[in-house]
């Protein structure tokens, strides 16, 4: 689910809990190309999913202080011969967000298109 509306990190945990989930954790190639191919077709960019590395720069934990193993880092295709690589952003870029082609940490404040959630399944 992407709760969507130009909202910050903040607003997009809030919105998940309001819907009774969490933002999503991205934990595997194939499961950030399912994403991608999702938000293709809502046609939505730059959506938080859950992770930080604000308490210490490249190590990525989730929300509940679980570290993420294997932060499945993706830019487009061509952008490496630009000298784009991610993480990018050193300290002032401490949140994980993903758009269409591309899985990228940027400050925790930027306007972002939305949360992808994860919801509680009984």
């Amino acid at each position: 689910m992407v709760s969507n509306g130009e909202i910050n990190k903040t607003a997009a945990i809030e919105n998940c809990r309001d819907e009774g989930g969490f933002l999503a954790v991205v934990t595997s190639a194939a499961e950030r190309d399912a994403i991608q191919s999702v938000l293709l077709l809502v046609d939505e960019f730059y959506v938080y999913v859950d992770g930080s590395d604000a308490e210490l720069e490249g190590t990525w934990k989730t929300q509940t202080g679980e570290t993420i193993q294997n932060v499945p880092w993706q830019v487009p295709p061509g952008a490496e011969l630009n000298g784009w690589t991610e993480p990018n952003g050193g300290s002032s870029e401490s949140c994980l967000t993903m758009d269409t082609d591309t899985y990228a940490d940027i400050g925790c404040d930027y306007i972002a298109s939305g949360g992808l959630c994860e919801l509680k399944l009984d």
